[in-house]
């Protein structure tokens, strides 16, 4: 039921030629920082981009929407929620997006009882800028993060990367 009705919400959007589920983030995409590389990798639920001849890994200045799927729960795509270090996952693949070359990036939690339409875009995210530069010294000082599979392809495991955890607020302003 929660699948069909997604599908229909989607299914029922316009304007957006060009729709990759399960899209992966392989090789991880490397962002460029001032003092050093994150890196990013991952499997976004439902990728759409306006621009029809956008490939994987060229998606030459078009706009993206990054969508989850979720069947029940609270979930929004909020500025707030970030600012409680909740909901990263997203923005991390919307950083990854851009740096694949999509002009503006878009972000959805898309639950059966929403209306298929953007949350939050990642040009409205300035102020986590500097984030970005506290993940990649957590990374490459090896506070967080691990070498190999994080997880089974699909389903749970045991460990799960930093983008599915709350990140702790007193980490987020310093």
């Amino acid at each position: 039921y929660a699948s069909g009705k997604l599908a229909r919400i989607i299914g029922a959007t316009e304007s957006w030629p060009r729709v990759a589920s399960e899209f992966k983030l392989e090789p991880p995409v490397d962002l460029a920082l001032a003092n050093g590389k994150l890196r990013i990798h991952g499997r976004i639920d439902l990728l759409l981009s306006d621009n029809a001849s956008a490939q994987a890994r060229h998606l030459s200045g078009g706009k993206l929407w990054v969508v989850d799927y979720k069947t029940g729960g609270t979930a929004e795509m909020k500025k707030s929620e970030l600012q409680k270090g909740r909901g990263f996952q997203l923005v991390l693949y919307a950083v990854a997006l851009r740096q694949l070359g999509g002009a503006e990036v878009g972000m959805t939690i898309l639950k059966p009882d929403t209306p298929a339409e953007w949350q939050l875009k990642l040009s409205e995210l300035g102020e986590f800028d500097g984030f970005w530069e506290e993940l990649c010294r957590m990374q490459d000082g090896g506070v967080f993060g691990a070498i190999g599979d994080m997880r089974k392809e699909f389903g749970r495991g045991a460990v799960y990367p930093l983008a599915t955890l709350d990140i702790d607020a007193d980490v987020l302003f310093e």
